[in-house]
C-alpha cells in the first residue's frame, strides 16, 4: 500500500490521533468495527474503537470539500454517525446505487487494474 501511495504521488502516515488523522484530509474512510463472527466482542470493540467514531466533529478537520466513504454496510452510531452519513459529504450510499460495480463487479476491478500505473505494462505486454 505504501508504494502504490508513492507511485501515485501521494503519502500514508499511521496515528492514533484523529484530528492530526483527519486534518487537511480530502476523503475519511471507515469501516465496521464489528465484523460477522466477532459479535462476540462487540462490547469490548465498541469500548476500544469509540474514539475513532466518524462524526460531525472529525469532519470538522477534514478540507471543507472532503468526502466521507464506507465499504458497506454501515453500524449507524457506531463507525460512522447518521448525520455524517447521509450528510452532504458522504458518497457512500450515492456510490452503492451508481457505481458500475454494483452489477459489473468484473469490470470495476478491470477498471482499477488499467489504473494502477504499475500495472500498465502487464495489460499493454
Amino acid at each position: 500500500m505504501l508504494e502504490t501511495a508513492r507511485a501515485w504521488g501521494g503519502r500514508i502516515t499511521i496515528t492514533d490521533d484523529v484530528p492530526a488523522a483527519a486534518r487537511g484530509a480530502d476523503a475519511i474512510y471507515t469501516d465496521v468495527w464489528i465484523s460477522m463472527g466477532q459479535e462476540a466482542e462487540r462490547e469490548r470493540r465498541l469500548e476500544a474503537f469509540s474514539r475513532y467514531q466518524v462524526n460531525d466533529r472529525v469532519m470538522g478537520f477534514a478540507k471543507p470539500g472532503a468526502v466521507v466513504m464506507h465499504c458497506l454496510p454501515a453500524h449507524r452510531g457506531e463507525e460512522i454517525t447518521d448525520a455524517v452519513l447521509d450528510g452532504p459529504q458522504s458518497v457512500v450510499l450515492g456510490s452503492v446505487r451508481e457505481s458500475p460495480c454494483t452489477s459489473r463487479r468484473p469490470s470495476c476491478s478491470g477498471s482499477w487494474e488499467r489504473a494502477r500505473p504499475e500495472s500498465s505494462e502487464r495489460m499493454n505486454g
